[in-house]
């Protein structure tokens, strides 16, 4: 029996490496670990994050354009994933708490068009960057975030009804989505988070792996 699908999946650390932290490291100025350490520890939110480093940091359009199609990639398989979803009417959307900036980049890069895409918002002024976030739901218990990826699910959820929601993710940010969605792809942090709090989920490396098992679900004879 086939079964309907809705797969939603975080960005960085699990489409492509950490985009975020390795901008950081190259761009933003002294002083920045400070605050992701603050980040890390639960002392601030992303959005409190974002606020403190990314107006700090100094680069062009042409210079991270240059940079992300020379030093960052999307996940090898990753473009296979989203042509079966695409063959199987499976919606497909990222959810990242990054940059819009580098997203959109780094899937153009990849010739993979037309996919939705919720994140923060930044702009160029000159050489340095503007940083908005999406408007956060009035429900949000949280309110540190700068994309809620809560409000996502919420969104799917309502809009997919009767359809198996799955998330894909490695790290802090992915954790408030845990119990909205129906089937959890987890690798690193986040993997150990669920491990640590006995919450169910399917380890993965890379998305081959969840490749095979979408596959399956979904009924796929391929």
């Amino acid at each position: 029996m086939k079964m309907k699908i809705v797969f939603l999946t975080d960005f960085d650390g699990t489409v492509s490496q950490d985009i975020l932290l390795t901008l950081f490291k190259r761009y933003a100025q002294p002083g920045w670990q400070e605050s992701l350490e603050r980040y890390r520890s639960g002392e601030i939110g992303s959005r409190q994050l974002h606020l403190e480093i990314t107006p700090g940091m100094r680069v062009s359009q042409r210079e991270l354009r240059r940079f992300l199609y020379y030093h960052c990639f999307i996940e090898p398989y990753f473009s296979k994933f989203i042509e079966f979803c695409s063959q199987a009417n499976i919606p497909v959307a990222i959810v990242s708490d990054g940059l819009d900036i580098y997203i959109h980049q780094m899937l153009e890069n990849a010739g993979i068009k037309n996919l939705t895409v919720f994140s923060n918002y930044a702009s160029f002024d000159g050489d340095r960057l503007r940083i908005a976030f999406p408007s956060l739901p009035e429900n949000c218990s949280c309110g540190t975030c700068g994309n809620c990826k809560r409000a996502v699910c919420w969104k799917y959820k309502e809009e997919f009804p009767g359809h198996l929601l799955v998330y894909a993710g490695d790290g802090p940010s992915d954790v408030k989505v845990l119990g909205e969605v129906d089937l959890v792809f987890a690798k690193d942090r986040l993997a150990s988070y669920c491990r640590l709090h006995n919450i169910d989920f399917t380890e993965f490396n890379d998305f081959s792996d969840i490749l095979s098992d979408i596959m399956r679900i979904a009924g796929s004879d391929d």
